[in-house]
This record gives C-alpha cells, sequence and structure tokens, in this order.
C-alpha cells in the first residue's frame, strides 16, 4: 500500500510540474490608436468606350470570323463539309479556305474534320469528303451551314430527315453525279 501510495505521488509531481513548463501566454500589447481619416475622393476618370466601327459600305461582319467581308457573300448560307482525317484521306483539299473546323473523335482512335465555308465559290476542289455523324449535324445547324456528308451512320438518319436539317449528301442520285466526284489518283 505504501509502494501505491509513493507512485501516485510521483506521478502527480510529474504532472504539475509537466503543466508548469508551458509557454506563459503573452499579453497582447496596446496598440496607438490609430486617427480616422475622411479619404477625399479623387475623381476617377469614366473610360470612353471605343467606338464601333461604323459599317463599310457594301460590307457586313461575316457570323463565322468577325471579319468584314462583302455584304451579299454574308448573305449565303455557310456550306460545312465532312472531310477525312486518315493518312488515306491525305492530301485534303479545301481546309485552308475554311473559315471554322471542327475535329472531333469518331470510333475507334480516328478524328473527323468538318470545315464551314462561308466563302466557297472560288474552290476548286473540297475533300475527301466523308460520312456523317449525328453531332457534326447539332454543330452545323449552330451556323444555319448546309451539311455537306457522302453517305451516314444509321443513327444519324433520323437527325437529317429533321425539317430545320438541311443538307447535301452524296448518295442521294439526284446531286451525286453533279456535287461530287471519286478522285481516281486515290485508293
Amino acid at each position: 500500500m505504501k509502494k501505491r501510495m509513493a507512485w501516485l505521488l510521483l506521478a502527480a509531481m510529474v504532472l504539475s510540474a509537466a503543466a508548469g513548463c508551458g509557454k506563459k501566454k503573452e499579453e497582447p500589447k496596446e496598440e496607438p490608436p490609430v486617427e480616422e481619416s475622411t479619404p477625399t475622393p479623387t475623381p476617377t476618370e469614366t473610360p470612353t468606350p471605343e467606338p464601333t466601327p461604323e459599317p463599310m459600305e457594301g460590307k457586313a461582319r461575316s457570323y463565322l470570323t468577325g471579319e468584314w467581308i462583302d455584304g451579299e457573300l454574308a448573305k449565303k448560307r455557310p456550306l460545312a463539309v465532312m472531310i477525312g482525317n486518315t493518312s488515306d484521306a491525305l492530301p485534303q483539299y479545301g481546309i485552308s479556305a475554311a473559315d471554322v473546323i471542327y475535329e472531333v473523335p469518331v470510333e475507334g482512335s480516328y478524328t473527323r474534320l468538318m470545315a464551314i465555308f462561308q466563302d466557297y465559290s472560288g474552290l476548286e476542289k473540297i475533300g475527301s469528303v466523308r460520312s456523317c455523324r449525328h453531332y457534326f449535324i447539332h454543330f452545323a445547324n449552330e451556323f444555319d451551314a448546309i451539311y455537306t456528308h457522302y453517305g451516314q451512320a444509321a443513327y444519324a438518319e433520323p437527325v437529317l430527315e429533321r425539317d430545320d436539317v438541311h443538307n447535301l449528301s452524296g448518295m442521294d442520285s439526284a446531286i451525286e453525279t453533279i456535287m461530287f466526284y471519286r478522285d481516281t489518283n486515290r485508293k
């Protein structure tokens, strides 16, 4: 019993010594009072907005690029063309004249391009034209473009049949030989 009491006293002494070794809390020093002054308002200049450039006679802003283009050209609907993007599709024709180009993954590890043209009248050829995927139709509709493709995936057919979709398909025998041709230099 005496040993037990001695251990308890020893433990109490160790605990009280450890508690006394802590850091003292410093009392906050009194800061001198800060004089509050009323700031005098400084006049700020209101920035003048840059003037909107006056439309040039016979010109309009391109919906695709924002650049000034011929007013009559701006009234024409753009043309969105599906372009192959594999080694077999090279060289690609006409895409350097595109105003907007989408590159989107299709099945496998391939991508396909959709080139949107405001002025396509001077192009010798655009290609190689590839088949439709339904999501490209929605991208073309954002620009009110006429969607051009050669064939389509089965799941794109219901979208192509909608009244708000205007498309030119190389599979349509009425326009196939007028708009499309097979390049005999390719496989």
